[in-house]
Protein backbone atom coordinates (compact mmCIF):
# COMPACT_ATOMS: atom_id res chain seq x y z
CA UNK A 1 0.00 0.00 0.00
CA UNK A 2 1.22 3.13 -0.62
CA UNK A 3 2.04 6.03 2.01
CA UNK A 4 1.97 9.98 1.85
CA UNK A 5 5.35 10.40 1.14
CA UNK A 6 5.58 7.99 -1.73
CA UNK A 7 2.72 9.83 -3.49
CA UNK A 8 4.04 12.95 -3.12
CA UNK A 9 7.26 11.79 -4.35
CA UNK A 10 5.48 10.84 -7.18
CA UNK A 11 3.79 13.29 -7.86
CA UNK A 12 6.69 15.72 -7.43
CA UNK A 13 8.88 13.66 -9.56
CA UNK A 14 6.01 13.93 -12.87
CA UNK A 15 6.65 17.94 -12.31
CA UNK A 16 9.77 17.76 -12.52
CA UNK A 17 9.74 15.45 -15.98
CA UNK A 18 7.24 18.20 -16.87
CA UNK A 19 9.10 21.42 -16.58
CA UNK A 20 12.28 19.73 -17.63
CA UNK A 21 10.57 18.70 -20.86
CA UNK A 22 8.67 22.48 -21.07
CA UNK A 23 12.09 24.03 -21.08
CA UNK A 24 13.52 21.67 -23.88
CA UNK A 25 10.44 22.88 -25.88
CA UNK A 26 11.30 26.16 -25.40
CA UNK A 27 14.52 26.42 -25.90
CA UNK A 28 14.14 24.88 -28.99
CA UNK A 29 11.31 27.29 -30.07
CA UNK A 30 13.94 29.98 -29.12
CA UNK A 31 16.57 28.31 -31.34
CA UNK A 32 14.27 28.07 -34.22
CA UNK A 33 13.31 31.41 -33.65
CA UNK A 34 16.51 33.25 -33.34
CA UNK A 35 17.76 30.86 -36.50
CA UNK A 36 14.61 32.25 -38.30
CA UNK A 37 15.07 35.80 -37.06
CA UNK A 38 18.80 35.81 -38.69
CA UNK A 39 17.38 35.02 -41.79
CA UNK A 40 15.11 37.76 -41.87
CA UNK A 41 17.73 39.89 -40.45
CA UNK A 42 20.33 39.14 -42.61
CA UNK A 43 18.35 39.68 -45.82
CA UNK A 44 16.65 42.59 -44.88
CA UNK A 45 19.97 44.19 -43.53
CA UNK A 46 21.67 43.20 -47.05
CA UNK A 47 18.75 44.83 -49.04
CA UNK A 48 19.34 47.80 -46.69
CA UNK A 49 22.93 48.32 -47.88
CA UNK A 50 22.21 47.47 -51.51
CA UNK A 51 19.79 50.51 -51.77
CA UNK A 52 21.58 52.72 -49.79
CA UNK A 53 24.94 52.06 -51.67
CA UNK A 54 22.63 52.36 -54.96
CA UNK A 55 21.60 55.86 -53.85
CA UNK A 56 25.80 56.60 -52.94
CA UNK A 57 25.37 56.10 -49.38
CA UNK A 58 28.17 53.65 -48.57
CA UNK A 59 30.47 54.56 -45.31
CA UNK A 60 32.84 52.68 -44.02
CA UNK A 61 33.59 48.66 -44.59
CA UNK A 62 33.30 48.23 -41.12
CA UNK A 63 30.64 50.67 -40.73
CA UNK A 64 28.72 48.12 -43.47
CA UNK A 65 29.57 44.79 -41.47
CA UNK A 66 28.43 46.49 -37.67
CA UNK A 67 25.11 47.32 -39.26
CA UNK A 68 24.97 44.05 -40.68
CA UNK A 69 25.47 42.14 -37.78
CA UNK A 70 23.62 44.34 -35.63
CA UNK A 71 20.45 44.54 -37.30
CA UNK A 72 20.56 40.02 -37.57
CA UNK A 73 21.02 39.94 -34.06
CA UNK A 74 18.18 42.40 -33.06
CA UNK A 75 15.86 40.74 -35.31
CA UNK A 76 17.00 37.44 -34.42
CA UNK A 77 16.50 38.30 -30.45
CA UNK A 78 13.18 39.11 -31.00
CA UNK A 79 11.84 36.36 -33.49
CA UNK A 80 13.55 33.99 -30.51
CA UNK A 81 11.66 36.08 -27.50
CA UNK A 82 8.30 36.12 -29.33
CA UNK A 83 9.06 32.61 -30.21
CA UNK A 84 9.01 31.39 -26.40
CA UNK A 85 5.36 32.51 -26.09
CA UNK A 86 4.51 29.69 -28.04
CA UNK A 87 5.38 27.06 -25.32
CA UNK A 88 2.89 24.62 -24.53
CA UNK A 89 1.11 25.14 -21.29
CA UNK A 90 1.90 23.12 -18.87
CA UNK A 91 -1.54 20.89 -18.88
CA UNK A 92 -0.22 20.40 -22.86
CA UNK A 93 3.06 19.22 -21.39
CA UNK A 94 1.24 16.36 -19.05
CA UNK A 95 -0.95 15.29 -22.20
CA UNK A 96 2.11 14.95 -24.58
CA UNK A 97 4.28 12.93 -21.50
CA UNK A 98 1.06 10.87 -20.82
CA UNK A 99 0.83 10.24 -24.87
CA UNK A 100 4.89 9.23 -24.74
CA UNK A 101 4.55 6.81 -21.49
CA UNK A 102 1.40 5.40 -22.98
CA UNK A 103 -0.37 6.22 -19.48
CA UNK A 104 -3.82 6.06 -20.67
CA UNK A 105 -4.48 9.73 -19.14
CA UNK A 106 -3.19 8.83 -15.49
CA UNK A 107 -0.04 11.53 -16.17
CA UNK A 108 -2.51 13.66 -17.82
CA UNK A 109 -4.87 13.87 -14.71
CA UNK A 110 -2.04 13.21 -11.68
CA UNK A 111 -2.63 16.47 -10.04
CA UNK A 112 -6.59 14.88 -9.95
CA UNK A 113 -8.08 13.96 -6.23
CA UNK A 114 -7.81 10.29 -5.94
CA UNK A 115 -5.32 10.05 -8.95
CA UNK A 116 -2.63 9.06 -6.18
CA UNK A 117 -3.87 5.99 -6.10
CA UNK A 118 -3.30 4.92 -9.34
CA UNK A 119 0.48 3.40 -9.83
CA UNK A 120 2.06 5.67 -12.98
CA UNK A 121 5.38 7.12 -13.70
CA UNK A 122 6.50 8.81 -16.94
CA UNK A 123 8.66 6.38 -18.49
CA UNK A 124 10.08 8.36 -21.24
CA UNK A 125 9.70 12.38 -23.02
CA UNK A 126 8.25 12.83 -25.77
CA UNK A 127 10.61 12.82 -28.92
CA UNK A 128 10.60 16.33 -31.36
CA UNK A 129 12.10 16.42 -34.55
CA UNK A 130 12.91 19.18 -36.17
CA UNK A 131 15.43 19.62 -39.25
CA UNK A 132 17.23 23.01 -38.93
CA UNK A 133 19.07 22.66 -42.03
CA UNK A 134 16.92 24.28 -44.46
CA UNK A 135 16.69 27.41 -42.04
CA UNK A 136 20.68 26.98 -41.85
CA UNK A 137 21.32 27.21 -45.63
CA UNK A 138 18.80 29.96 -45.98
CA UNK A 139 21.28 31.65 -43.51
CA UNK A 140 24.30 30.99 -45.42
CA UNK A 141 22.67 32.22 -48.40
CA UNK A 142 21.51 35.44 -46.59
CA UNK A 143 25.21 36.22 -45.08
CA UNK A 144 26.35 35.62 -48.79
CA UNK A 145 24.19 38.22 -49.93
CA UNK A 146 25.36 40.54 -46.91
CA UNK A 147 28.74 40.12 -47.96
CA UNK A 148 29.00 40.49 -51.42
CA UNK A 149 27.08 43.92 -50.66
CA UNK A 150 29.59 45.30 -47.91
CA UNK A 151 32.51 43.90 -50.01
CA UNK A 152 31.75 45.09 -53.22
CA UNK A 153 33.66 48.10 -54.49
CA UNK A 154 32.37 51.45 -55.08
CA UNK A 155 32.94 51.61 -58.60
CA UNK A 156 29.99 48.69 -59.07
CA UNK A 157 27.02 51.43 -57.88
CA UNK A 158 27.83 53.51 -60.58
CA UNK A 159 30.86 55.14 -59.92
CA UNK A 160 31.33 58.16 -57.62
CA UNK A 161 29.26 61.23 -58.41
CA UNK A 162 30.99 64.64 -59.64
CA UNK A 163 30.77 66.71 -56.45
CA UNK A 164 33.12 63.58 -54.98
CA UNK A 165 35.80 63.86 -57.81
CA UNK A 166 35.76 67.14 -57.65
CA UNK A 167 36.14 67.60 -53.44
CA UNK A 168 38.87 65.03 -53.90
CA UNK A 169 40.64 66.72 -56.76
CA UNK A 170 40.70 69.98 -54.13
CA UNK A 171 41.31 68.27 -50.77
CA UNK A 172 44.86 66.78 -53.42
CA UNK A 173 45.41 70.39 -54.76
CA UNK A 174 45.43 71.98 -51.24
CA UNK A 175 47.74 69.11 -50.01
CA UNK A 176 50.29 69.71 -53.08
CA UNK A 177 50.02 73.49 -52.62
CA UNK A 178 51.23 73.18 -48.92
CA UNK A 179 53.99 70.46 -49.76
CA UNK A 180 54.89 72.84 -52.47
CA UNK A 181 55.58 75.46 -50.00
CA UNK A 182 57.46 73.89 -47.49
CA UNK A 183 59.57 73.15 -50.28
CA UNK A 184 60.48 76.02 -51.28
CA UNK A 185 60.95 77.56 -48.41
CA UNK A 186 62.83 74.62 -46.54
CA UNK A 187 60.54 74.70 -43.72
CA UNK A 188 60.59 70.48 -43.54
CA UNK A 189 63.22 67.43 -44.04
CA UNK A 190 63.90 66.97 -48.09
CA UNK A 191 63.18 63.31 -47.23
CA UNK A 192 59.68 63.89 -46.12
CA UNK A 193 59.15 66.39 -49.04
CA UNK A 194 60.16 63.57 -51.40
CA UNK A 195 57.55 61.24 -50.39
CA UNK A 196 54.89 63.38 -49.96
CA UNK A 197 55.30 64.71 -53.32
CA UNK A 198 55.49 60.89 -54.55
CA UNK A 199 52.41 59.96 -52.78
CA UNK A 200 50.46 62.46 -54.16
CA UNK A 201 51.75 62.06 -57.96
CA UNK A 202 50.33 58.57 -57.83
CA UNK A 203 47.02 59.46 -56.11
CA UNK A 204 47.34 62.13 -58.96
CA UNK A 205 47.71 59.33 -61.54
CA UNK A 206 45.30 56.44 -60.17
CA UNK A 207 43.07 58.79 -57.97
CA UNK A 208 40.05 58.69 -60.64
CA UNK A 209 37.90 58.36 -57.74
CA UNK A 210 36.81 55.20 -58.57
CA UNK A 211 36.92 54.26 -54.61
CA UNK A 212 36.52 57.46 -52.97
CA UNK A 213 36.80 56.18 -49.68
CA UNK A 214 40.29 54.43 -50.28
CA UNK A 215 41.74 57.61 -51.78
CA UNK A 216 40.62 59.87 -48.67
CA UNK A 217 42.44 57.26 -46.37
CA UNK A 218 45.93 58.31 -48.30
CA UNK A 219 44.96 61.94 -48.47
CA UNK A 220 44.34 61.65 -44.66
CA UNK A 221 47.74 60.21 -44.30
CA UNK A 222 49.26 62.67 -46.21
CA UNK A 223 48.16 65.64 -44.09
CA UNK A 224 48.55 63.46 -41.04
CA UNK A 225 52.42 62.86 -42.01
CA UNK A 226 52.64 66.50 -43.19
CA UNK A 227 50.85 68.47 -40.28
CA UNK A 228 53.11 65.75 -37.74
CA UNK A 229 56.19 66.84 -39.23
CA UNK A 230 55.39 70.66 -38.93
CA UNK A 231 54.63 70.30 -35.19
CA UNK A 232 58.32 68.73 -34.58
CA UNK A 233 59.85 70.84 -36.88
CA UNK A 234 57.83 74.13 -34.46
CA UNK A 235 58.77 72.68 -31.89
CA UNK A 236 62.67 72.22 -32.14
CA UNK A 237 62.62 75.78 -33.71
CA UNK A 238 61.13 76.85 -30.48
CA UNK A 239 64.35 75.49 -28.60
CA UNK A 240 66.56 77.01 -31.31
CA UNK A 241 65.02 80.76 -30.99
CA UNK A 242 64.73 80.15 -27.19
CA UNK A 243 68.71 78.97 -27.44
CA UNK A 244 69.35 81.64 -29.37
CA UNK A 245 67.87 83.98 -27.08
CA UNK A 246 69.89 83.03 -24.10
CA UNK A 247 73.10 83.34 -25.70
CA UNK A 248 72.16 86.80 -27.65
CA UNK A 249 71.84 87.85 -23.94
CA UNK A 250 75.05 86.70 -22.88
CA UNK A 251 77.10 88.14 -25.83
CA UNK A 252 75.90 91.45 -25.11
CA UNK A 253 76.40 91.34 -21.37
CA UNK A 254 79.80 90.68 -22.26
CA UNK A 255 80.25 92.78 -25.04
CA UNK A 256 79.26 95.41 -22.13
CA UNK A 257 81.55 94.32 -19.68
CA UNK A 258 84.58 93.74 -22.54
CA UNK A 259 83.71 97.80 -23.05
CA UNK A 260 83.75 98.66 -19.75
CA UNK A 261 86.81 96.57 -18.80
CA UNK A 262 88.95 95.04 -21.52
CA UNK A 263 89.94 91.48 -20.41
CA UNK A 264 93.55 90.26 -20.57
CA UNK A 265 94.47 87.52 -23.09
CA UNK A 266 93.91 84.48 -21.28
CA UNK A 267 90.73 85.70 -19.93
CA UNK A 268 89.53 86.49 -23.66
CA UNK A 269 90.37 83.17 -24.88
CA UNK A 270 88.82 81.09 -22.39
CA UNK A 271 85.79 83.21 -22.85
CA UNK A 272 85.96 82.18 -26.51
CA UNK A 273 86.36 78.64 -25.50
CA UNK A 274 83.33 78.88 -22.97
CA UNK A 275 81.25 80.45 -25.55
CA UNK A 276 82.45 78.17 -28.08
CA UNK A 277 81.15 75.12 -25.99
CA UNK A 278 78.19 76.87 -25.35
CA UNK A 279 77.43 77.58 -29.00
CA UNK A 280 78.09 73.52 -29.44
CA UNK A 281 75.91 72.43 -26.93
CA UNK A 282 72.95 74.71 -27.54
CA UNK A 283 69.94 72.92 -29.72
CA UNK A 284 70.75 74.44 -32.83
CA UNK A 285 70.53 73.39 -36.37
CA UNK A 286 74.34 72.56 -37.70
CA UNK A 287 74.69 74.92 -40.25
CA UNK A 288 73.45 77.77 -37.96
CA UNK A 289 75.90 76.67 -35.07
CA UNK A 290 78.71 76.45 -37.50
CA UNK A 291 78.06 79.70 -38.70
CA UNK A 292 77.94 81.16 -34.88
CA UNK A 293 80.87 78.95 -34.17
CA UNK A 294 82.83 80.55 -37.02
CA UNK A 295 82.90 84.06 -35.25
CA UNK A 296 84.76 82.89 -32.54
CA UNK A 297 86.74 80.67 -33.68
CA UNK A 298 90.23 80.75 -34.90
CA UNK A 299 90.88 83.51 -32.44
CA UNK A 300 92.82 83.44 -29.20
CA UNK A 301 89.99 85.68 -27.76
CA UNK A 302 87.49 87.57 -27.85
CA UNK A 303 86.89 91.22 -28.11
CA UNK A 304 83.73 93.82 -27.94
CA UNK A 305 84.22 94.23 -31.74
CA UNK A 306 83.82 90.48 -32.42
CA UNK A 307 81.10 89.86 -29.47
CA UNK A 308 78.97 92.42 -31.38
CA UNK A 309 78.94 90.94 -34.95
CA UNK A 310 78.04 87.22 -33.16
CA UNK A 311 74.74 89.59 -31.70
CA UNK A 312 74.20 91.03 -35.15
CA UNK A 313 74.04 86.84 -36.56
CA UNK A 314 72.29 86.15 -33.54
CA UNK A 315 69.89 88.29 -34.14
CA UNK A 316 69.54 87.51 -38.12
CA UNK A 317 69.18 84.10 -37.21
CA UNK A 318 66.34 84.76 -34.37
CA UNK A 319 64.39 86.65 -36.42
CA UNK A 320 64.65 83.73 -39.39
CA UNK A 321 63.68 81.11 -36.71
CA UNK A 322 60.74 83.39 -35.94
CA UNK A 323 59.66 83.58 -39.73
CA UNK A 324 59.75 80.06 -40.01
CA UNK A 325 57.94 79.39 -37.35
CA UNK A 326 54.91 81.76 -38.63
CA UNK A 327 54.97 79.84 -42.11
CA UNK A 328 54.79 76.19 -40.13
CA UNK A 329 52.00 77.78 -38.44
CA UNK A 330 50.01 78.80 -42.03
CA UNK A 331 51.31 74.96 -43.24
Amino acid sequence: MRTGNQEADRLAAIGRQARRFQSHVRRILAGRGALAGGVAGAWAAGLILLAARLAGIHGSTAERLHFTLALAALVAIIAAVRATRRTPSPDAILAALDAASAAGGLVMCSGADGAPAWPVAVTRLPDIVWNGSRAVRGLALALCFCLTTILLPMRFFGGSSPSIKQGLESLAGQLAERVEQAESESLLPEPLIAALSNQLARIAESGDAADPARTLEALDHIEEELSKSAAEQAEALTAEQAALQGTLALAEQMASRFDAAPPTGTQAAAAAEALSQLLDQAPLAPSLASNLLATVAGTNGLSSATLQQLAARLREAGACSEAQLRRLGEL
